[in-house]
């Protein structure tokens, strides 16, 4: 029996044994063959049959994974492991070129009876020629056409790869002779590679290069460098040449830039992966932080898609300590604490005069302390009407944050034994750091916008006494902040710009920026424009994620508000078309409520590396009036409302404070619109024990996240991970109770 089948027009999904009764009486005799295209009916051949059958279109053997033209490097070397061979008949190898070889192996955990997987291997021998060679590796069988890969060994030419081979790398032409390595300063290995493998020797190196080893190993096709560095402690960049030879006295040279001891790998730990590349898409770092907390409020939400990798927090499920969304939050946290720990260590505090390191000793303790106060706020446990400040323990967990690490250790190794801080303890450390940033500020050199100065060091101030009560510091130190602001209430035109609405840093006093080179941005999709921006036509937000504004926080604005044309209008309403977007046709595919509020940079929404490349605020001196108001409002009735009213001047020109509105509330809820999105609110609903509400009519909100609460959410009290607990083994005991799936949906 022969029979055939036509592959361009059904395409053959899987083979699998045809059970004709319960017992599998049939098992071995028959072979059921199933298609992708539903028309057509399975096809049952017995086995004896099957190797009978053959393709009229293309062939069965197929090179998964590799190219048409596979190009390997000068040296001697092998092509180990990358491709794999897939047939439905035995095959066979051959090469037609003395110096170029090939072993092939089944791979007998993948291969069955009807189906042969193989793992190939090519090896080619030193050439030593001054131009290319092509050889030709077969792969034959007697059931299909042959299969045929070129393969093309370069010309000798000594040169530096970049950090991963690329097998299609074009070499032709002059060699190159050098290479550059940036380095950090806390940076202790960097490598290196040299193709091809003939053997390299070093000529010289800086002095300060702690150790250079060279393996020559002829089994690879590159020679491996490996650079360790002394740690430069110094405030002062340090350069220098490692010079290297090949077998024929041809000069490689490696330029190596090492920083001076500062501040840039915490900036860069702010913006980057905290689990490994991209496994979650709402890993990107700090602002995922912000994100977090704005869809556990009420104020933000997000059109209901299985696109929403934040999801889980806006429903209150998995949000227990074996959870990978408990992992992320303590991780992120504690890694931008581990590297202000690493730096402060490294400060000499004999020199640090004559090392100008006074101002980045500042902005290590200004950093930390931001760290410390966020973390604090989301894991104190505080009153709720789900859960109990008794643990499964026994134990009252009631006011208690997390645990003060100063050492410049990674948790785990060694285990630490540091039991969390009470409220009153993380209170005196945060201001601790926060007084030594203050002491050193003066002389901090660097004026960018990324790392806080003294405006920042009391806004943080603030924030702090306003989270312990403590109104009269609180108002003072926002008036401070305002003061000694170095930028400005953002203006009407600057939040509705359609190139650089709330991604340009210059109006804030703090903010943090991602660039081209950084892994968010060239993830295309893991960053802070993918999420916050529907203009940006390479992201989440733009793919369905679409972030809303909360239904009823956006009628209650004032129609008269600037800020309320952030958001796509109901359509028949007042302010419908009133909306300014970087291209008109967005109007039709936004849903109701979308906020337009963060503009990918320079309103380029296609080009990720360019659109994505932005910066977020962290403060904006904005929040210090709004600090001020209430603060003086809870001292002083009607001293905040006036604060608030001269403020809102500059959003509604309309304003006037609304009767029978609790002051505190009304200086409440204009924060929450000031600051939609920028991950604030969350501590404000928080610390003034405010409710969720998501269920009501005509609410914007999905079905499965319609909790309302009586008070502060019981989500909203962060759980410890379990490795958190393996590596502080005080914290064991001392757990907030897990509050997943404690309310229900009407």
């Amino acid at each position: 029996m022969k029979t055939t089948i036509r592959h361009n027009s059904i395409l053959l999904l899987s083979l699998l044994a045809f059970m004709l009764t319960s017992t599998g009486s049939f098992a071995q005799k028959y072979v059921n063959i199933k298609f992708k295209d539903n028309n057509r009916k399975s096809l049952i051949f017995e086995k004896d049959s099957l190797e009978k059958i053959d393709f009229e279109f293309g062939n069965r053997i197929t090179n998964y994974y590799g190219n048409s033209v596979l190009y390997m490097p000068a040296s001697s070397s092998s092509a180990d492991g990358r491709w794999t061979v897939h047939s439905y008949a035995p095959v066979t190898v051959e090469s037609d070129r003395s110096w170029l070889g090939i072993e092939i192996a089944m791979d007998s955990t993948s291969s069955s009876e009807y189906e042969y997987n193989y793992y190939y291997t090519i090896k080619v021998e030193a050439n030593k020629d001054d131009k290319d060679r092509e050889g030709t590796i077969r792969f034959k069988s007697e059931k299909a056409d042959d299969v045929t890969l070129s393969v093309v060994q370069r010309k000798y030419c000594s040169s530096f790869p970049s950090d991963e081979f690329n097998p299609n790398s074009n070499w032709e032409g002059d060699p190159l002779r050098s290479t550059e390595i940036n380095i950090e300063w806390s940076d202790t290995i960097a490598y290196c590679q040299v193709a091809p493998n003939f053997g390299i020797e070093l000529l010289r190196k800086p002095s300060w290069i702690k150790e250079l080893i060279i393996d020559n190993d002829k089994r690879y096709m590159f020679s491996t460098i490996i650079i360790k560095f002394d740690r430069n402690i110094s405030s002062e960049k340090r350069s220098g040449t490692i010079i290297l030879t090949d077998k024929d006295e041809n000069d490689l040279l490696i330029s190596l830039t090492q920083t001076g001891m500062g501040y840039s790998t915490i900036l860069r730990q702010m913006n980057t992966f905290t689990f490994s590349s991209g496994n979650y898409h709402f890993d990107f770092g700090y602002p995922s932080l912000m994100h977090i907390r704005d869809v556990m409020t009420g104020d933000l939400t997000v059109v209901e898609t299985s696109y929403d990798w934040f999801a889980s927090w806006a429903k209150n499920v998995y949000m227990g300590e074996d959870m990978v969304y408990s992992q992320f939050i303590w991780n992120t946290y504690r890694n931008i604490i581990y590297r202000t720990n690493f730096l402060l260590a490294n400060i000499n505090e004999d020199n640090i005069e004559q090392t100008g390191m006074k101002g980045t000793k500042a902005v290590a303790h200004a950093f930390r302390a931001l760290a410390y106060l966020e973390a604090a706020q989301m894991y104190e446990f505080l009153a709720n009407d789900r859960t109990s400040s008794i643990n499964a323990a026994g134990n009252d967990v009631m006011n208690l944050t997390i645990p003060i690490v100063t050492e410049p250790i990674i948790p785990q190794n060694p285990v630490i034994n540091i039991p969390r801080a009470t409220r009153e303890e993380m209170t005196d450390f945060i201001l601790s750091d926060l007084d030594i940033a203050e002491m050193y500020m003066d002389d901090l050199r660097d004026n960018s916008k990324e790392v806080p100065h003294i405006d920042a060091v009391y806004g943080l101030k603030a924030r702090l006494y306003m989270w312990i009560g403590n109104y009269e510091k609180a108002k003072m130190y926002a008036r401070m902040a305002i003061e000694n602001s170095r930028g400005h209430v953002m203006t009407e035109n600057e939040c509705l710009s359609r190139t650089d609405g709330f991604n340009d840093p210059t109006p804030w006093m703090w903010a943090s920026t991602t660039t081209e080179e950084d892994d968010v941005v060239r993830s295309g999709i893991l960053n802070w424009t993918s999420w916050m921006s529907p203009e940006a036509q390479y992201g989440y937000n733009s793919a369905g994620a679409t972030s809303m504004i909360d239904a009823a926080m956006y009628a209650r604005m004032s129609d008269t508000d600037f800020r309320k044309r952030m958001y796509k209008a109901p359509y028949g309403s007042a302010l419908s078309g009133s909306e300014q977007y970087i291209e008109d046709w967005f109007a039709e595919s936004f849903p109701e409520y979308t906020a337009i509020k963060f503009r990918p940079n320079d309103g380029n929404y296609e080009e990720y590396e360019v659109g994505s490349a932005t910066s977020y605020p962290i403060m904006r001196v904005e929040e210090m009036y709004f600090i001020e108001a209430e603060a003086a409002e809870r001292l002083n009735a009607g001293e905040g409302k006036a604060l608030l009213a001269d403020f809102m001047s500059l959003r509604d020109p309309y304003y006037s404070f609304p009767n029978n509105v609790d002051a505190i509330d009304e200086i409440l809820f204009q924060k929450r619109v000031e600051f939609w999105g920028e991950g604030v609110s969350f501590f404000d609903i928080k610390r003034a024990n405010l409710s969720v509400t998501r269920m009501y009519e005509g609410t914007n909100v999905a079905a499965n996240r319609h909790f309302n609460t009586n008070g502060r959410p019981a989500w909203m009290n962060i759980c410890f991970v379990i490795t958190a607990k393996k590596e502080n083994t005080a914290i064991e005991g001392w757990e907030n109770p897990n509050p997943s799936d404690t309310y229900e949906l009407p």
